[in-house]
């Protein structure tokens, strides 16, 4: 009969006639054992499913059947329940099959009394739901994460900050942060590279974050954390650290920045929205404030691209500047002047970075194609200068840095002083530097060859007022080239 609250007439049921039967008619994997775990019977769909024969199982124990202790671990204790409750009930256990893969199975337990009212053996009737929880953490896992990131969603977020504000999770801790220079890498490299700079955020976070703490991106270029009994001064180690890896982060296509700021829940009686408010408006001051530290941030990045791409080195880039600005002050530029031909001797070339390597470094000369590829650059150098508000000045100077005073440059066939003044510096200095140096296409000439040349092209190619100066007055001290 069964023991404890089961009726009379279900009890009748339960008895070995009813187990014989059972066993006829079950057309689903069974296990049956008993008190000590020990397998009694075993079906062929239960062999079906988890590997082994009927006589490899029979009379060994279900808690040492599988390789995977933790697996027999957790198995003998829902045995042990099944047992206890002396009732039949359905349990959700994980087993191993025969060849090591895990399976996710619900168990319809049966137990079977003998004479006496003891407990004589326990029929366990598996089904497979292993594809079926499958499929319901994927349909969990999205609706709750970012696909591009892999972080956790802005609805994910909201549901945490509702969960974690409670007593026993404080001081809890908010840090918000917006992406620096996303919008510039969209509209100049385009949305991939754009996807690429978030994925290198995201990962950021992930290494300096714990596991137990909250990461999720909240909007495009937004992300938001949750760290739970952290008080304000790990916070602002963990946003410190958070800043130093985007710094040493190599540019692809740009260094990772991100603005932060950061506040804290200490006490119940604070609104947990208020703080999240405090966050949100200490990033955008410290966004403000740092501005000017963002945009040399972005113009390094950009810089050590280009750099990468063009084998150039930064000694090169310095010393073109350094011309470039001498050359700006012999000409009376004032400082807001002079910043921005700083900028431009960097970046002029910002376009290539597009360019590819094919075309770049080919040792022989360009077929029409490649160069009309080539010359693209400077409308590419335009569109990526003219999406950032700190280059958004030069644009128009990156754009006509390969204009001719004669009006047979390109891109627009501007002449004379239609050309920026800025652009016709930088073409004079680029010039000489290029021609002053090793290409993969030509040796280096020699420094009088290529002051001849500037001469001969003065007045054609170069502004010959500009030439003059420079040759003159820059280039009197032939070490200043050096």
């Amino acid at each position: 009969m069964v023991k404890g609250q089961e009726n009379k007439a279900v009890s009748d049921l339960m008895t070995e006639n009813f187990y014989n039967d059972l066993k006829q008619q079950l057309q689903l994997p069974f296990i049956v054992w008993d008190q000590q775990y020990n397998i009694k019977d075993w079906n062929q769909e239960a062999q079906e499913l988890l590997g082994w024969t009927k006589t490899n199982v029979i009379n060994k124990s279900l808690c040492d059947l599988f390789d995977n202790q933790v697996i027999n671990k957790l198995l003998q204790n829902e045995l042990k329940q099944i047992i206890a409750k002396e009732k039949n009930q359905v349990k959700d256990l994980k087993l191993q099959t025969k060849s090591g893969t895990e399976l996710l199975t619900t168990w319809h337990n049966i137990l079977i009394y003998g004479q006496q009212e003891q407990l004589n053996k326990v029929v366990s009737v598996l089904e497979n739901i292993t594809e079926e929880r499958e499929i319901e953490d994927k349909i969990k896992y999205i609706s709750f994460h970012d696909q591009l990131t892999d972080l956790y969603n802005r609805e994910y977020f909201q549901e945490e900050l509702q969960r974690l504000d409670v007593e026993r999770q404080l001081p809890l801790g908010i840090l918000v942060g917006d992406v620096n220079g996303l919008k510039l890498v969209n509209d100049a490299f385009g949305y991939q590279q754009g996807n690429k700079l978030l994925k290198n955020i995201a990962n950021v976070f992930k290494k300096v974050c714990r596991e137990e703490d909250i990461i999720a991106r909240v909007g495009g270029d937004e992300f938001a954390f949750l760290f739970p009994k952290t008080n304000k001064d790990n916070i602002k180690k963990i946003q410190q650290r958070i800043e130093s890896r985007c710094r040493n982060h190599d540019a692809d296509p740009i260094i990772p920045s991100i603005a932060l700021g950061y506040a804290s829940k200490n006490s119940s009686d604070q609104d947990i929205n208020e703080v999240l408010n405090l966050a949100e408006n200490r990033m955008y001051k410290h966004k403000l404030i740092e501005s000017n530290s963002f945009r040399n941030c972005i113009i390094s990045s950009l810089e050590k691209s280009l750099l990468e791409k063009s084998d150039e080195t930064e000694n090169h880039n310095f010393r073109l500047k350094r011309l470039a600005l001498k050359l700006g002050k012999e000409l009376d530029l004032d400082n807001e002047k002079l910043d921005e031909l700083e900028i431009l001797a960097r970046l002029h070339d910002i376009g290539k970075i597009a360019i590819p390597d094919a075309i770049l470094k080919k040792p022989g000369p360009l077929t029409e194609e490649e160069w009309d590829k080539m010359k693209e650059h400077t409308e590419i150098g335009y569109r990526i200068a003219e999406a950032s508000k700190e280059l958004a000045a030069i644009a128009d100077k990156i754009l006509s840095h390969h204009e001719r005073w004669d009006g047979a440059g390109y891109p627009n066939g501007l002449e004379g002083e239609n050309i920026p003044l800025l652009s016709r510096i930088t073409t004079v200095v680029d010039a000489y530097y290029a021609m002053t140096n090793d290409r993969v296409y030509r040796s280096a000439l020699e420094e009088e060859e290529a002051r001849e040349e500037l001469v001969r092209c003065a007045g054609t190619q170069f502004d010959p007022q500009i030439v003059d100066i420079f040759i003159n007055q820059i280039l009197r001290n032939s070490q200043v080239a050096n």
